[in-house]
C-alpha cells in the first residue's frame, strides 16, 4: 500500500465525539510522515537532473563572464595602439599623415593575434572618439573618410564599409553612454553616402545585418534615409557638423603659417607676424604656428630660436595664442623630435633649450615639463 494510501485512510477514519488526544497526535505524525514521503518520492527521481541542469547553467555564466573580460581586454589593447593615431590626427588635421599611419598599421602583426582589421578599427575608433567631442572632430573624421576611400588605398570601400557595420553593431553599447549616438550615426552614414564613399544600397544590407533585437542599429540607419530624403539634402548634410574645414583649406592655412614663419625669420618683426596670425582667423589651429615656427628655429641657428622664442612670447602673452594651443605645438613637436633627429642629432637638446626660454619668457605653463 502506498504511503499517499495511508494517509487518505488516517484522514478518512469516522469521526468520535470527546476529546481524544492521543489518536489526534499520532494522526499528525501520520499524516506529516506520508506528506514527507510523498514528496520525497516525487522529488527525488529529478533531483540531480535539476542538480545538473544548474551545474551547465553555472558554467555557461562563467563561459561567457570569461568571455567578457578577454573581449574587454582586447578592447583595451586596441584602443591603446589606435586611439594615439586617432587623436594625432584631430591635431595635424592632416589626412595625409593618417593615410600613412593606416599604411604602418595594416603591415603591423601585432593585429593579426587580435583577430581585427586594423584599419577598420581605427577608422571606427575616429567616429567613436569624434563623437564624445565637437563638430570640428566629427568634420575632420568625415573629410578624411571622403579624401582617403578609394580601392587603390589603404582604406578601401568594403574596409569602410566594415568599419560602419562594426560601428552599427556597437551602438546598442555606446547608446548607454552615448544617448544621442543614433543621431550622429544617422549623419555620418548620410554623410558618406553624400560624398560618395559608400552607396545608398549600403544602408539597406547593413539594416539587414543587424540582430533582431537591436533596436538603436536600424533607427539609426533609418534616420540616415530620412536625411537623405530632405529637399537640398546633399547642401544640409555637408553642414550637419556646424563646422565646414575641407582638406584644401588645410591646406592652405598651413602654407600660409609657412609663409608667415619664413618672412617673420627674416625681419623679426613681432608686430607683423602677430598681425599675420590673427587674420588666419583659425584659433583651434594655432598649435600649428607653434610647432613650424620650432622647427624653422632649429633648421637656422640659435639666433632664429632665441627670434621664435621672443614671437611665441609675444603671442602668448597677447592672447593671440592661447595656453592650451601652446603647449599642444610644443608636444607636437616633442612627438616628432625623433624623426627630426635624423636631419639634426643635436635637436634634443636645442627643443629642451626653446622649452626652457618659453617657460622663463612666460610664453609656455612651467607644467610642461612634469
Amino acid at each position: 500500500q502506498s504511503t499517499w494510501d495511508t494517509s487518505l485512510a488516517i484522514m478518512s477514519r469516522p469521526h468520535h465525539a470527546g476529546p481524544r488526544p492521543v489518536g489526534q497526535k499520532e494522526a499528525t505524525r501520520d499524516i506529516a510522515s506520508a506528506v514527507d514521503a510523498s514528496l520525497n518520492v516525487v522529488a527525488s527521481p529529478n533531483a540531480d537532473a535539476i542538480e545538473t541542469e544548474e551545474a551547465g547553467y553555472l558554467q555557461a555564466l562563467r563561459e561567457a563572464e570569461e568571455e567578457r573580460r578577454r573581449s574587454a581586454l582586447v578592447r583595451v589593447q586596441q584602443r591603446a595602439l589606435l586611439d594615439p593615431i586617432v587623436l594625432e590626427y584631430f591635431h595635424s588635421q592632416s589626412p595625409d599623415e593618417f593615410e600613412a599611419a593606416l599604411t604602418r598599421i595594416g603591415d603591423d602583426d601585432v593585429f593579426v593575434g587580435m583577430g581585427i582589421d586594423p584599419v577598420a578599427s581605427v577608422v571606427r575608433r575616429a567616429i567613436e572618439i569624434s563623437m564624445g567631442l565637437q563638430g570640428r572632430e566629427r568634420e575632420l573624421v568625415s573629410v578624411m573618410l571622403a579624401e582617403l576611400t578609394s580601392d587603390e588605398r589603404p582604406l578601401s570601400r568594403a574596409t569602410l564599409e566594415k568599419a560602419f557595420l562594426d560601428l552599427l553593431s556597437r551602438v546598442q553599447e555606446l547608446s548607454i553612454d552615448m544617448p544621442y549616438v543614433t543621431d550622429m550615426v544617422g549623419r555620418f552614414l548620410s554623410r558618406a553616402v553624400v560624398d560618395e564613399v559608400l552607396s545608398p544600397a549600403f544602408l539597406t544590407a547593413a539594416a539587414a545585418s543587424l540582430d533582431e533585437a537591436d533596436t538603436v542599429g536600424p533607427a539609426a540607419v533609418r534616420l540616415a534615409r530620412e536625411l537623405l530624403k530632405m529637399s537640398h539634402a546633399g547642401l544640409r548634410i555637408e553642414h550637419s557638423w556646424g563646422f565646414k574645414l575641407e582638406y584644401e583649406e588645410v591646406g592652405s592655412l598651413k602654407r600660409k603659417i609657412q609663409e608667415l614663419v619664413d618672412e617673420y625669420l627674416h625681419s623679426h618683426d613681432v608686430a607683423e607676424a602677430e598681425r599675420c596670425v590673427r587674420e588666419l582667423g583659425a584659433e583651434h589651429f594655432n598649435h600649428e604656428v607653434v610647432k613650424r615656427a620650432l622647427i624653422a628655429g632649429f633648421d637656422t641657428g640659435f639666433k632664429s630660436r632665441v627670434a621664435v622664442t621672443r614671437l611665441l612670447s609675444a603671442l602668448g602673452a597677447s592672447g593671440c595664442v592661447s595656453s592650451d594651443q601652446m603647449q599642444l605645438g610644443f608636444r607636437r613637436v616633442l612627438e616628432r623630435i625623433d624623426d627630426l633627429r635624423l636631419d639634426s642629432p643635436h635637436v634634443y637638446e636645442a627643443f629642451m633649450q626653446d622649452v626652457c626660454r618659453a617657460i622663463r619668457s612666460g610664453a609656455l605653463d612651467p607644467g610642461f615639463c612634469l
